[in-house]
């Protein structure tokens, strides 16, 4: 694997980084056991992640509030405008008029739209990154001020803006070819985010990192996530069932507010076991190399 390489200064620069995250703040019940390079049952795995879960909601909840709501927003607009251009009743395509359809396309390319999702998908992986970064900081047996996680977020929402788009176009473009394909892309890239925050890096970096990381053992890592994202997808249909596109849209970011930090706790806790067992693997091969020699 790859070592990126830095001078004096670079090393110093990041270490002054990621120590001016911890901050004094009120102490956290949360003392995590070291992961042994062994594959571990997911029975364990996912109570270390409600572990972290359980520690971190609270604290996370201005970050989840930062990353649900505008997106709340932006789909309630939506809803009312594409409504008030003719479309009929809300979901029912029996009632759509086409004749109008054109107008809306229109609408829905124009740079307000564009500009409106755009923001949101920012706010969204703002909030996101400071949940990961409070969250590892947790993992690690440190405490980080709120300010300084999302300070550290907005530093890397470049990057992650970037990396979320390159999976998404790699997940599209394998899903095209056989669906199969594009899920073991999404799986494979799936540590990216754990990578970026946890270990100070870009977006190139990470998805290599993650790649890297996956490969070899992906289902492995994927059946960690699989528990969280099946929470929040009986959650997020649960709320499509509220009558009204207010009421569905804010009882989803409802549940983005309670579940989105179980699918990061998960995320960290899976990439802590997967460098355990990297370690452990490089330390028994070097051990067999000494011992040929």
């Amino acid at each position: 694997m790859p070592v990126a390489k830095a001078d004096g200064h670079g090393a110093v620069a990041r270490s002054s980084r990621l120590k001016a995250l911890s901050a004094p703040g009120p102490s956290v019940r949360y003392t995590r056991r070291v992961l042994p390079s062994e594959p571990q049952p997911l029975r364990a795995r996912f109570a270390e992640t409600v572990r972290l879960y359980r520690a971190s909601l609270t604290r996370c909840m201005p970050f989840m509030l930062l990353a649900a709501l505008p997106t709340a927003a932006a789909n309630i607009y939506l809803a009312q405008r594409v409504h008030g251009l003719g479309l009929g009743a809300e979901s029912e395509l029996s009632n759509v008029d086409f004749t109008r359809l054109q107008p809306v396309m229109s609408f829905l390319r124009s740079p307000a739209i564009l500009l409106m999702y755009g923001g949101a998908l920012a706010c969204g992986l703002l909030g996101f990154g400071a949940t990961l970064v409070l969250q590892q900081a947790l993992l690690s047996g440190r405490t980080v001020a709120a300010a300084a996680s999302l300070r550290r977020s907005l530093q890397r929402l470049p990057a992650a803006v970037l990396a979320t788009l390159v999976t998404t176009a790699a997940t599209l473009i394998g899903a095209l070819l056989l669906i199969v394909p594009g899920v073991y892309i999404s799986g494979l890239l799936q540590q990216w985010p754990a990578v970026m925050y946890g270990e100070d890096t870009g977006a190139w970096r990470a998805l290599d990192r993650s790649a890297r990381l996956v490969s070899g053992q992906w289902w492995y890592a994927t059946s960690a996530l699989l528990g969280p994202l099946s929470i929040i997808l009986v959650l997020w249909l649960l709320c499509d069932l509220s009558p009204g596109t207010v009421g569905s849209e804010l009882l989803s970011a409802l549940a983005t507010l309670v579940s989105l930090p179980l699918l990061t706790a998960a995320l960290l806790v899976t990439h802590a076991d997967l460098e355990q067992r990297r370690a452990g693997r490089a330390a028994r091969e070097g051990a067999l190399r000494a011992a040929v020699r």
